[in-house]
């Protein structure tokens, strides 16, 4: 038996390079965390849930494609509906999905699980472009493995498909400057595709990426104009990727892009801080996050910003006082540390590399680093998965880094990245761990327990198709959720104030996420006879 499994494998590895046996270990490795009990730890929180009725009302026919998709937060003024709106690429992807596997939630999420297992060879074969085959395998294996990638991976969110369509666009926008007027179609079509359907996915690539295009084509191929001719393709496949938009644009007289335009502007209801107050933010931001992608350590939203030092007063009064304990200067100065030295080669490499491919290939990720900073300026948050379009640049610094050890130190270097790569693992690993061991329930609202409370409540209610449920103030979170899943049941879920006076005959209950008052027999005043925990949420049945 052993005998012939070798034979196998030597026969595998005859067929297949060892460097693809390799990459589709990494591959596997890759899907099974992101998929691993993907139907119950799916998000399923308000935003997902008004997607999938949005969605759902598409596929059953009573309502046409959409013409825009997702809202964009703190755009606009005067309440959701005056919101700034992406294009609708995102929920075309999941009205074909849900066509094609069913009108259920985890159908629409099957595009974002997609693209996310597709940018692990994606990354491959972009950090091919200036490492080595091990190192791009490493570099690789340490994104399958990484725990902010794998944050997003159980949840359909616009956010989700946006590291494949990065590294599609600079992969495909490098190939298009390297060969010029000789550019294959593939990668013509390839660009215009990305660009296309990137702009649809985020407010911030609607920017980054079309400003990328311009400068790189501007500094990289003014004096080869026959090039743009092929560049006009791409803007054609562009424009037939947004038409719904355009066409939706044209019937409101632009409403959408005046919010647009009064949000970057300031005029909405962004933030009135400084200029300065707010490049701070950014830079600091923007050092954390190479930071946490790369290692999951420290916390999902800026902590340390520099901003509360620029900003002065009680908020720098505030800052000072953090400086004194170890841990957050330690912090600081591993962050800081790590992206100034990564920016310093990326620069030098830039300067001083003579092959022309590689050149290239630096001047384009400086490029784009670059731009996106000031894109960044007027919709900067602390939130770390603001930074998702530069999720590949922490890696890139980390190859980098390998790269000057292994000319400073020769034969020693092996050994000292052979263990930077190991700690990183073991860092990400231990993120996973944790989230895993608490059902990743710590702050979602996902649809497994979701659709367990709605059974337990339904099998409690009987014959009845109409139950009554109270909540706390955390709970009302779940109401939206659990009334999506109930309907799916044909059972009307109603929320109930705490004045109204429900007859005990009907079916009723009570989710408390904590912040109600229990005794034995009573919660917040109302009686129970038994209760259930699911995860960190109970849900109790009242009696009177």
């Amino acid at each position: 038996m052993l005998l012939e499994l070798k034979n196998i494998l030597e026969k595998g590895v005859k067929v297949f390079p060892k460097r693809i046996l390799v990459l589709l270990m990494i591959v596997i490795i890759g899907i099974f965390l992101r998929s691993y009990n993907f139907h119950s730890w799916l998000d399923f929180g308000s935003d997902q849930v008004n997607d999938a009725i949005r969605v759902g009302a598409v596929v059953d026919g009573k309502a046409p494609w959409p013409e825009y998709g997702p809202d964009m937060g703190n755009s606009g003024k005067g309440g959701r509906s005056n919101r700034f709106r992406l294009g609708p690429m995102y929920y075309d992807f999941e009205i074909i999905s849900a066509k094609i596997f069913g009108n259920k939630p985890v159908a629409m999420a099957y595009p974002d699980l997609l693209f996310s297992i597709l940018s692990l060879p994606l990354f491959y074969f972009f950090l091919r472009r200036i490492f080595s085959i091990n190192l791009s395998l490493a570099l690789t294996g340490l994104y399958a493995v990484s725990f902010y990638a794998l944050t997003f991976s159980h949840s359909a969110w616009n956010v989700n498909s946006i590291p494949f369509f990065s590294l599609l666009f600079l992969l495909s926008l490098y190939e298009f400057i390297l060969a010029k007027e000789k550019t294959q179609w593939g990668w013509i079509a390839a660009l215009g595709i990305s660009l296309g359907v990137s702009v649809q996915l985020h407010a911030i690539l609607m920017v980054l990426f079309p400003a990328t295009l311009f400068f790189a084509c501007l500094i990289f191929m003014r004096k080869n104009l026959s090039a743009w001719k092929k560049l006009g393709v791409v803007i054609l496949l562009m424009f037939i990727l947004n038409l719904g938009q355009l066409v939706g644009e044209s019937r409101s007289g632009f409403k959408n892009s005046k919010i647009f335009l009064e949000s970057i502007t300031g005029s909405s209801t962004r933030s009135s801080d400084s200029l300065l107050v707010k490049a701070s933010n950014n830079l600091s931001c923007t050092f954390q996050a190479n930071a946490y992608m790369l290692s999951s350590i420290g916390s999902s939203d800026c902590d340390f910003s520099l901003s509360q030092f620029v900003a002065g007063g009680e908020v720098g009064k505030s800052f000072f006082k953090k400086s004194t304990r170890v841990d957050f200067v330690g912090k600081v100065i591993i962050c800081l540390m790590f992206s100034l030295i990564g920016y310093g080669i990326l620069i030098k490499n830039f300067k001083k590399e003579k092959l022309l491919k590689r050149k290239y290939f630096y001047g384009l990720i400086l490029l784009y680093a670059g731009l996106s900073f000031f894109v960044m300026l007027p919709v900067i948050d602390t939130a770390i998965r603001y930074f998702v379009h530069l999720f590949f640049l922490p890696f890139i610094f980390l190859g980098l880094i390998i790269n000057f050890l292994a000319q400073k130190f020769n034969k020693k270097y092996l050994a000292i990245a052979m263990m930077m790569l190991i700690v990183l693992v073991v860092s990400n690993a231990s993120s996973i761990y944790l989230e895993v061991k608490n059902d990743f329930v710590q702050s979602r609202i996902i649809l497994g327990p979701v659709e367990d409370m709605v059974e337990y409540m339904i099998v409690d209610a009987g014959t009845q198709k109409e139950i009554y449920l109270y909540t706390d103030s955390g709970g009302s979170d779940y109401i939206k959720s659990l009334r999506y899943v109930a309907a799916e049941k044909n059972v009307s879920l109603l929320k109930a104030g705490d004045g109204d006076k429900i007859s005990s005959e009907k079916a009723r209950f009570y989710l408390n996420t904590g912040k109600g008052n229990i005794s034995a027999t009573q919660v917040n005043g109302m009686n129970y006879d038994r209760y259930r925990v699911f995860n960190q949420v109970a849900l109790f049945h009242l009696t009177n």
